[in-house]
């Protein structure tokens, strides 16, 4: 059965909010600051496997 069959077929039954609850809205400034980090982090480790794939393919 794939999830979509099952989560209709127990529509109403299923409380999303409290199995996974939301994440605030607000962020505060030392979480902008980590997710700011992160980001350049996570980009120049892209731009890096990105050079090292045209180096090793030649393209």
């Amino acid at each position: 059965m794939t999830i979509y069959r099952e989560m209709k077929r127990l529509k109403g039954q299923v409380s999303k909010a409290s199995k996974w609850p939301l994440p605030p809205h607000d962020l505060s400034e030392i979480n902008k600051q980590q997710r700011g980090t992160s980001c350049v982090s996570l980009r120049s480790r892209k731009l890096q496997a990105s050079s090292l794939d045209q180096i090793i393919t030649g393209e």
